[in-house]
């Protein structure tokens, strides 16, 4: 192996940074969602939103939960009501769910 390349090699072979990963219809059938992550998704979630409640990783998602709702309250979308707390998120949280909504937040 030539000196030059030694550091693509060396390059290649550290960790990725990033794993991003499609499963829906790509790593997995497409069933996986609703069958599987979204009741165990819905099990957890409360307990999880309670248990995170003072992480500021889930204090700015809670904050863009309720900026997007607010959003579709002003846009006169149909909607879940507005929510202030905890229950409420987890309450809009399940509705997207069931909706299949995609939500940034």
């Amino acid at each position: 192996m030539s000196d030059a390349a030694a550091p693509l090699l060396e390059q290649s072979a550290s960790r990725p940074q990033v794993y991003l990963l499609d499963v829906e219809g790509t790593t997995s059938p497409i069933s996986l969602i609703s069958e599987q992550l979204f009741p165990y998704a819905r099990r957890h979630l409360r307990t999880y939103l309670y248990e995170h409640a003072g992480d500021p990783d889930t204090n700015a998602d809670f904050a863009l939960l309720l900026g997007e709702n607010r959003a579709e309250l002003a846009n006169e979308v149909p909607r879940f009501a507005s929510f202030g707390d905890l229950d409420g998120a987890c309450d809009y949280l399940l509705w997207l769910m069931d909706r299949d909504r995609k939500s940034t937040a």
